[in-house]
């Protein structure tokens, strides 16, 4: 059995079911608190919305009861039309201290409601914002163009990537000027991009490992998120490269399109 709350303003007194454990379930499920602050705010917007629930049950059953009082006194004068109980009763209801008391009940508790929603937004965003910031913060190993170059030249001196045209493996040489492995086996030269989601790409080899790492270590990333943390202004940008790197990693040939990063970041192959 429900517990029951009373809810007062002025002389009235109206007893209800307490529905704030319902509204604390619900609220849990929509907005999935992570800490106990959040959890104190979440439990204060269902606490908040309960009392705004009860208050408008409050406010009808205050005018029902007016109007069925109404219409016992028209009644008892002989003119019983509904329609005349209903409007003068909504008119003496809605101008009482009753009727006022409990309108400014339901203001205040829907401020509380708004107020703990706003803080609660805000502390998800400042925890968000830290989360990328010290998740996503960039790769040391890759700081610059030179770093990412020999991490993808190493694949085809370490055997690694194959040569393209004659699978020769472990024999070349990396030829910095033109970002490819020279074959010594057949003299063909494949791009150290080759086979990758950064294949034919001009933007730098920085940015995509670092639009790599945060989509693998946090799938869920928006694009503004991903902007935010590779400084591209452009969100197409970004929003292209999340889909070729997802792409990559639900590929059958995920390592390999993903240069080796998932890893390196995610530990298996």
């Amino acid at each position: 059995m429900d517990s029951t709350e009373i809810v007062s303003a002025g002389n009235l007194s109206v007893r209800l079911p307490s529905i704030a454990p319902k509204y604390s379930a619900a609220f849990r499920l929509e907005m999935n608190p992570t800490s106990p602050v959040e959890l104190v705010l979440v439990e204060e917007m269902a606490r908040r919305a309960a009392q705004m629930g009860q208050l408008e049950a409050a406010r009808e059953s205050l005018l029902r009861q007016g109007q069925t009082a109404l219409a016992d006194v028209l009644a008892t004068a002989g003119d019983a039309s509904a329609t005349t109980a209903t409007e003068i009763a909504e008119s003496t209801v809605l101008g009482s201290e009753r009727h006022e008391s409990l309108f400014r009940q339901g203001i205040g508790s829907a401020r509380g409601f708004v107020r703990a929603l706003r803080e609660f937004r805000e502390l998800r965003a400042s925890s968000r914002s830290f989360a990328v910031n010290e998740l996503l913060a960039p790769d040391v190993r890759f700081a610059n163009e030179r770093a990412c170059c020999a991490y993808l030249a190493r694949r085809y001196a370490d055997g690694i990537c194959p040569c393209r045209r004659c699978g020769a493996v472990m024999a070349g040489c990396f030829v910095a000027a033109r970002k490819c492995w020279q074959c010594s086996v057949c003299g063909a030269q494949t791009g150290i991009q080759t086979g990758t989601c950064m294949e034919r790409s001009a933007i730098a080899l920085t940015k995509w490992f670092a639009a790599i790492r945060a989509v693998l270590l946090q799938p869920t990333i928006d694009v503004a998120e991903l902007s935010a943390v590779l400084h591209i202004a452009r969100r197409q940008t970004a929003g292209d490269m999340a889909r070729k790197i997802r792409a990559a990693a639900s590929s059958e040939e995920s390592s390999a399109r993903l240069a080796g990063l998932d890893a390196l970041y995610l530990g298996f192959n």
